[in-house]
């Protein structure tokens, strides 16, 4: 009887130490999505400009 209530404590303490860190891994994985997708962003943002700037350079030559 002594030994039932241990094994059924722990039980209960893991199941939401799961469920936790699956929620910071859905975190994680949004944080490293917006991060991809800003960067991404970034980096189209930055050669669109340099097109355009090369672009009215040549038509102003």
């Amino acid at each position: 009887t002594a030994s039932n209530p241990p094994t059924t404590v722990p039980t209960a303490d893991s199941t939401p130490v799961v469920q936790t860190q699956s929620a910071n891994d859905n975190a994680s994985a949004a944080v490293v999505a917006t991060t991809k997708y800003g960067f991404c962003l970034y980096v189209f943002l930055a050669i669109l400009f340099v097109v355009t700037n090369v672009c009215c350079t040549m038509y102003h030559l």
